[in-house]
């Protein structure tokens, strides 16, 4: 027979024959043309356990009938009820082999346990996902196959992956721990405990060695092969081999790949796009190359689209066996310190430069990964911990006393904090023309890059006359400020005193004065700050720089129309807002179709622009999900007025964070869409606007979606990748089973794809 789920509508407990017992129609119903001479029932308690013990009074829900099974003259039925076997352990009693007698004879003394049954995972599969996590508490054999194929069959629940770490090697339990973790959030201290402790006996991360590769069931592993929650700080790794090779999802990562702290790891040179993809994948969000002699091609950094990665590049060049300069390894500790996931790669000749800067990272950071204003660990301790955890890594006597000289110079720093200076406007700040002012470091080329990316296309900005003569800056600034072709047309110079504005403000009618208004320690400061810009060492070698800038000159309103004075960050972000105000982005169209007219629909033919991705359709709330100018989190609901200010309702509000902010010059360039699911509470992302993009504003497309969700927030599951769909796929996609096992599908929604884009989507759906 077939395993059958056992209606508990049709189900009661009661006493029976001095005992107490399962009995009703039910029964009757799943085990039919038995008729043994006594009711069909399911003994909970024999007459003299009832005599000694309260009648407990445990769930009917989930009672599976598994097989019949015949033992000379005696036939039963095999029974899975693990609420029964958990009622008898509250009482003291063993567990009990729970079987429905269908002979009119019986034998108390052969074993009618599960353990009587060959595995048949297909017809237990076939009941759903909570009689598969039945079965695998009620019979210890079977529990890899279960788990397994818990997984398989319902990759969105969480179950299967709890289930699956209980009874796998080291290494498999730590990826299917964190797959659980993020499908219900409210696991994820527990996790993060367990991972933690796992740590001293596995590596980090879901990448697998040669020999765990081979040891290890390769159906699982495209469910498996995705990034780990944030562990927080206190977390050090596990040694890496000097051979490292390891592989993340079907590719072979960068040699000597391996991570020094969960968000920053270190290889050889990326070789590859293939190899860029992977590591976005794995989370990272920077690339930073050491290497004066080479470096890797722009075209794999610009997000244009499906062969390119949103991940940055930054190239600080360092000569063969050399070390940076106390200035660049201050700029590389600050950037690294602000957030994100770094890969620092040296040559493929382990020539020291990475060793070396990892080395002072080290120090900062010390073994909880939580750096502070000052050095945690002196040079000694530091090169050690990277011994540890690299073995393989190689400093010269230069590299290591150049540790021991950088962290000595950060005892010596003093630092001055940032302003919160709020946004004073004075006048009228409508004329389009902008005159930066301000020093060098100020932030006036940031602010010139912010509000291009927010007006694309109708910005025209005239900058500093590096190797080209004043006069033709200044006549292309009088050719963009004399026609209406830009928006704003901005002049990002220094332009600190009347005479050094008074040519520009001449070849305009009218502009506002945007001043940065800092004390020249500050912009100091944050030109030292800065990475991978040429500009910076032009900067860091100028001579006479202070007597240079030892004045400004504030702008009046003799001069300009209005004045905007920026004296920090939040005002330069303010000052953005006033001036190019940015719309939200309105929830998706999805038209429906309904399955009974999908032969007559010419929506779902194939097109030769694209690919289709299938993916299940989801039922919950639909959220938007973005950061505003300032940088905080907000949430819009479908159906409600405002936005709310993302807190503690959601639990994946970190995860959201580190996918939405990828762009410091445009905090509101991405918009996650998706659905808080009822029955799970997770949030699963469903698309992903990108207004900035170098082919264009517009939604990415799923394999891009799903790289830059890093494994940290679950996608809608994939059904089906194809070029076409016929009738007859669609019906089976659309009344298959839910992959969180909470029951069938609603429908399906079809996304028609290419060059990294999703340009039409349809959900089929049932009515």
């Amino acid at each position: 027979m077939r395993p059958v789920h056992l209606d508990p509508a049709g189900l009661r407990l009661a006493p029976y024959r001095g005992g107490l017992a399962v009995l009703g129609p039910a029964l009757d119903a799943a085990l039919p043309g038995s008729r043994p001479p006594h009711p069909l029932h399911i003994t909970l308690l024999t007459p003299a356990e009832a005599k000694t013990h309260p009648a407990p009074t445990p769930s009917l829900e989930h009672i599976y009938v598994l097989d019949i099974v015949t033992r000379g003259q005696v036939t039963f039925a095999i029974v899975v009820w693990v609420h029964g076997n958990t009622a008898r352990k509250s009482l003291g009693l063993l567990a009990k082999d729970f079987h429905v007698t269908l002979s009119a004879t019986d034998a108390h003394d052969i074993p009618k346990g599960i353990s009587q049954l060959p595995l048949d995972v297909d017809g237990i599969a076939d009941l759903g996902l909570d009689a598969l996590d039945h079965v695998f508490l009620a019979a210890p054999s079977w529990q890899t196959a279960i788990a397994e194929r818990m997984v398989i069959d319902y990759p969105a629940s969480f179950k299967g992956y709890r289930r699956l770490a209980a009874v796998s090697s080291p290494k498999l339990a730590c990826m299917a721990l964190a797959r659980a973790a993020i499908f219900n959030p409210a696991l994820r201290l527990r996790v993060v405990k367990e991972l933690r402790r796992r740590n001293t006996v596995t590596s980090y991360v879901p990448m697998l060695s040669k020999d765990e590769l081979a040891t290890n069931s390769a159906a699982l592993l495209p469910y498996l092969s995705h990034p780990w929650p944030d562990l927080g700080t206190g977390f050090w790794p596990h040694p890496a081999k000097s051979d490292s090779r390891p592989t993340f999802r079907d590719h072979v990562l960068p040699d000597g790949f391996s991570f020094i702290y969960p968000r920053i790891c270190i290889s050889s040179a990326p070789q590859s796009i293939a190899d860029v993809h992977a590591l976005e994948a794995l989370g990272a969000t920077h690339v930073l190359t050491l290497t004066a002699e080479s470096w890797l091609p722009a075209e794999w950094f610009d997000n244009s689209g499906l062969e390119t990665a949103y991940i940055e590049n930054v190239h600080v060049p360092i000569p063969h066996r050399q070390v940076p300069t106390l200035s660049e390894m201050d700029a590389i500790f600050a950037n690294v310190n602000k957030g994100g996931t770094w890969l620092v790669h040296g040559a493929d000749t382990n020539d020291g430069r990475a060793g070396t800067v990892l080395a002072c990272l080290v120090a900062m950071f010390g073994e909880d990964g939580q750096a502070e204003e000052t050095p945690k660990l002196d040079a000694l301790v530091a090169l050690r911990l990277l011994r540890e955890a690299r073995p393989h890594s190689v400093l010269s006597e230069k590299q290591e006393r150049f540790v021991a000289e950088w962290i000595a110079h950060c005892w010596s720093l003093h630092r001055l904090p940032e302003p919160t200076t709020p946004l004073e406007v004075t006048g009228d700040i409508s004329p389009r023309v902008l005159i930066l002012i301000g020093r060098h470091g100020a932030g006036k080329t940031w602010f010139a890059n912010a509000l291009a990316k927010r007006s694309p296309g109708s910005v025209m900005v005239v900058g500093e006359d590096y190797g080209e003569s004043r006069s033709s800056r200044l006549r292309e600034f009088s050719s963009y400020a004399g026609n209406n072709l830009a928006s704003f047309v901005v002049l990002d110079r220094c332009n600190l005193t009347e005479a050094e504005r008074a040519p520009w403000f001449a070849a305009c009618n009218g502009a506002v004065a945007v001043w940065f208004d800092y004390e020249e320690e500050l912009c100091r400061q944050r030109i030292e700050k800065r990475i991978d810009d040429p500009r910076t060492r032009f900067l860091r070698g100028l001579e006479g720089q202070q007597e240079a800038e030892s004045e400004v000159e504030p702008p009046t309103p003799v001069e300009f129309a209005g004045v905007l004075r920026i004296a920090s960050f939040a005002a330069a972000r303010e000052a953005l807002e006033r001036l190019a105000p940015v719309p939200a982005i309105d929830f998706p169209p999805t038209p429906q179709l309904d399955l009974k007219h999908i032969d007559s629909d010419p929506s779902l033919r194939a097109d030769p622009r694209g690919t289709l991705v299938v993916e299940e359709k989801l039922q919950g709330t639909e959220l938007r999900i973005s950061l505003d100018v300032h940088g905080r989190l907000r949430a819009h609901r479908m159906g409600f007025a405002q936005n709310d200010l993302v807190g503690g309702w959601m639990a994946q509000e970190g995860a959201l964070r580190r996918v939405l902010e990828r762009d410091d010059h445009f905090p509101e360039r991405f918009t996650l869409f998706g659905v808080l699911t009822s029955d799970a509470g997770a949030f699963f992302a469903t698309n992903l606007y990108d207004r900035a993009a170098t082919g264009g504003p517009g939604f990415v497309s799923r394999d891009v979606l799903e790289r830059l969700l890093c494994g940290e927030i679950p996608a809608a599951p994939v059904i089906m990748r194809c070029a076409a769909l016929i009738k007859g796929e669609i019906l089976e996609m659309s009344g298959g089973r839910n992959a969180a096992g909470s029951g069938r599908r609603e429908g399906v929604v079809v996304r028609w794809e290419a060059r990294g884009y999703c340009f039409k989507t349809i959900a089929i759906v049932k009515r």
